[in-house]
């Protein structure tokens, strides 16, 4: 396994441009980083980077084969990971979440999978990402569930039920729907829409932008791919956006409800093998739809 190991340092200090930095990510010390490149430039009879005081860049030679090297390393990981599936229970559980969850509902979705699995010592990890990522990295085995925006294109991939969490409207806190007694969607023309990129799940952000549309409100788009790039935009006084979370009151922004209906976030589990993940599906389930009361 000494190429694998090889190809996947190669790919770490490309990624990084540094052997101290990718010797960090691949939680070693530097030294073998530097040796397994070395022995895999001598493999190769090529050189792959060309060694600077400030870090490391690729040659051409390097440029050409890191796509492939990285291949090599994927299709070994998922490799030994059907291996690891094929050979008895999981030994981990990576859950991903949309990055329109808040955190307060991504801990307790987190906490309930961890209360409910008989082995008390498995290790879960999480990750957060758009929904597009997330399908991608479930189709590859990089994940095991993942809560995901509704619609999506989920091909592939075994998904729960629906499920619709309540939003609120974040809002310049000086801004006249804020101040309102009974605040109506047409009162926010004129502000910008912070919400995440079209890429992150065009689906549900074409039917959301039709569902504004349909109650007479056109905004402009501001992209904000997290929720503090949303508050961000909020707090400039020129834009609102929408949150699954009810956070304590920050100070410059106010929360609104209004078309509660229509700026629900649909959300619903999905996972490329139900079978062998169905009880955390089943969990996560019962606790997105505990939000939704």
């Amino acid at each position: 396994m000494d190429l694998i190991r090889h190809l996947r340092y190669f790919v770490a200090v490309a990624e990084q441009c540094h052997f101290g930095r990718a010797a960090d990510t691949l939680g070693v010390t530097q030294p073998p980083v530097s040796q397994g490149v070395r022995r895999l430039e001598q493999t190769l009879g090529l050189q792959l980077f060309e060694r600077k005081p400030t870090g490391v860049v690729l040659t051409d030679h390097g440029a050409s084969l890191l796509s492939r090297a990285r291949l090599v390393v994927g299709d070994t990981d998922r490799l030994l990971e059907e291996a690891a599936r094929l050979s008895g229970p999981p030994r981990q559980l990576r859950i991903g979440f949309t990055t329109a969850i808040d955190d307060c509902l991504l801990s307790a979705c987190v906490t309930a999978v961890r209360e409910s699995m008989t082995d008390p010592h498995l290790p879960i990890f999480t990750a957060t990402g758009s929904t597009v990522d997330l399908a991608d990295r479930l189709r590859l085995r990089e994940l095991d569930v993942a809560v995901v925006e509704h619609p999506a294109l989920l091909d592939e991939i075994q998904v729960s039920p629906t499920v619709r969490i309540p939003r609120w409207f974040l809002l310049p806190s000086e801004h006249r729907a804020a101040r309102a007694a009974a605040p109506h969607i047409q009162m926010l023309s004129g502000l910008c829409f912070a919400t995440p990129p079209r890429a992150h799940n065009p689906p549900s952000h074409d039917q959301l932008i039709d569902r504004l549309r349909a109650r007479g409100l056109d905004p402009a788009i501001m992209a904000a791919p997290s929720l503090r790039d949303v508050i961000s935009a909020v707090l400039s006084g020129r834009c609102f956006g929408l949150t699954t979370g009810q956070s304590p009151n920050l100070a410059g922004i106010a929360r609104r409800r209004m078309i509660r209906k229509e700026s629900s976030l649909t959300v619903r589990v999905a996972t490329a093998d139900v079978n062998r993940f169905q009880r955390p599906v089943d969990i996560l389930d019962r606790v997105l739809r505990s939000a939704n009361r």
